[in-house]
């Protein structure tokens, strides 16, 4: 399973905050996917100029319109650019795993 982190943040951090999420039985998120046989892949968005940021790079997968809260969702103009970037790094991500493990 591939899982992403938010805007900011890393992949490295979210697996921190998986390891903590607490579960039946004193378990926790990454316990149980790995005694149930999935591998958790939380990849790192690269730093990027980031317009909410006044155009400081942060890790995230695309930029966001500068007035992205003040606009509806239909309204938004998102990085189309740094969308596909992102869809080619996590599908690579993806196809490296299946290699190493011969999922199909």
């Amino acid at each position: 399973m591939v899982m992403l982190h938010g805007s900011g943040s890393s992949g490295v951090e979210l697996r921190s905050y998986l390891e903590i999420v607490p579960l039946a039985r004193g378990s926790n998120f990454l316990k149980v996917c790995k005694d149930s046989g999935i591998e958790i892949i939380t990849p790192s968005a690269q730093p990027v100029p980031y317009t909410p940021n006044y155009g400081f790079p942060v890790p995230v997968w695309f930029d966001r319109a500068e007035n992205f809260l003040e606009l509806g969702n239909e309204d938004t103009c998102e990085d189309v650019e740094g969308v596909e970037r992102s869809l080619t790094r996590i599908f690579n991500t993806i196809k490296q795993v299946r290699n190493r493990t011969g999922i199909r």
